[in-house]
């Protein structure tokens, strides 16, 4: 049975070791040696405080405002929501890529279907930022 003079040191021992490993872990962390094997890692952590990018899939669409996308023969940019309308502009790259094309509508009707140039689509979400479409096929 252990005599209370060894039970005295088993403690302060575990916290400096514990204390030990906690500041050698940060240490590592901040070399350049770790930054350079692991990059990944760093980007995912890195990607909270930056803006969602306009991207396309096969069945959804995210619009940031102010951001082109391009999506076959057309492109468009969601330029914010006004009062209870969508405002989203047309780029008819056939016609002329230069001359946008102003799309006003509901949020109601957007819910149903609506058709920004060659494809159709159903709102999913839009605040003042972002606007989500589904693809309809």
């Amino acid at each position: 049975m252990p005599s209370s003079e060894e039970k005295s040191w088993i403690a302060p021992l575990f916290f400096i070791t514990f204390l030990a490993i906690v500041v050698g872990v940060l240490y590592y962390i901040s070399t350049n040696y770790y930054k350079q094997r692991f990059p990944q890692g760093r980007e995912e952590f890195d990607y909270g405080g930056r803006p969602v990018q306009s991207t396309a899939t096969t069945d959804q669409v995210i619009l940031t405002k102010n951001e082109k996308l391009t999506l076959g023969r057309t492109c468009l940019v969601f330029k914010g929501t006004d009062k209870k309308m969508i405002l989203v502009d047309l780029y008819l790259l056939d016609l002329d890529p230069e001359q946008s094309y102003e799309k006003r509508f509901s949020k109601k009707a957007a819910k149903k279907e609506l058709l920004l140039g060659e494809r159709r689509y159903r709102l999913v979400s839009v605040n003042n930022q972002h606007l989500i479409l589904k693809t309809i096929h």
